[in-house]
């Protein structure tokens, strides 16, 4: 298990499946390169934003 967070000041948004979702261009690569990851290896990741605080947690 890893789980990976820092502090955010600008709202986190997420998609119907869970997964923080950017409006800025060029980003959220990231996020999609960790579920595809997750999908392919059978791994489970979890994101949530609470409290200034952004968190990964993922299970392989």
């Amino acid at each position: 298990m890893v789980e990976i967070s820092n502090f955010y000041t600008t709202p986190v948004t997420f998609n119907d499946q869970g997964l923080p979702v950017s409006s800025k261009e060029g980003h959220g690569f990231g996020v999609q390169s960790i579920a595809a990851f997750c999908k392919k290896h059978g791994a489970v990741c979890q994101f949530e934003a609470a409290e200034g605080r952004f968190c990964l947690k993922l299970v392989l």
